[in-house]
Parts: C-alpha cells; structure tokens; sequence
C-alpha cells in the first residue's frame, strides 16, 4: 500500500494554483518574448526572476506547498544525521573501485584474446 496520503483540495487551494501558473506563464512571457520590447532584457529577466518566485511563495501556501516544505526540512534533518566517510576514507574506496575496473578490462582483454585465438585456430576469422 502506498503511504501517500490523498488530500482534497480546498476552493483556495484552486485559487492559489491558478496564482502560480498564472506567475509562471507570465515569468515565461515576459523573458522569453518582445512583449515589452522597450525595456531592456536585464529588466526583463529580473521580472521573470521575480515571477517565478512569487510564484514558488505563492506554491508554498497550497496544501501540496506545504507538504512540500515539511519534506524538505525532514531531508534536510535526515542530512545531519549522516555520518560523511573521511577523505581518507573516500580515497581508499576511489581507488579501490579503479583496482577492480582495471582487472575487469584485463580479464575481458584476455577472455577475447583466448577467443579470437579459438577462433583463428579453427579458421573462422582470418
């Protein structure tokens, strides 16, 4: 079963998801277009920049916004309690893990010798 839970959405929650995508379409028009063909583009992408963060604001107020947020600061709680190997550590494993590609490639470089020379042998590869 799947732990997600379903929430309804409230006739705000509507209204502030028209909000949002309302922002968003106007942060893509307005820097990606000549709609406002007098002002200069840095003017221009700043209030793109501007509307898509009113419109992340604007999303963090909806139930999903919420929800949203809550993971991020568990995430973010879980981030602490991770124990971060030493570089020491991160060296060792590093060079481990080129050790064994290194003996992978030589294996598979003698396992197609042996069977272009089977081959060669019995006359199928020139």
């Amino acid at each position: 079963m799947s732990t997600v839970e379903k929430t309804s959405l409230s006739p705000l929650d509507y209204v502030l998801w028209v909000m949002v995508a309302g922002l968003v379409a106007f942060a893509v028009v307005i820097s990606g277009t000549e709609l406002l063909g007098d002002f200069p583009e840095l003017y221009r992408f700043i209030a793109g920049l501007v509307a898509i963060a009113l419109g992340f604001f604007v999303f963090l107020q909806t139930s999903h916004g919420k929800r949203f947020n809550q993971f991020r600061k568990d995430a973010m709680q879980e981030l602490r309690r991770v124990i971060w190997p030493s570089r020491q550590e991160t060296a060792q494993t590093a060079m481990m893990v080129v050790a064994v590609i290194v003996l992978i490639a030589v294996m598979l470089a003698g396992f197609d010798w042996i069977v272009s020379s089977v081959f060669r042998l019995i006359g199928i590869i020139g």
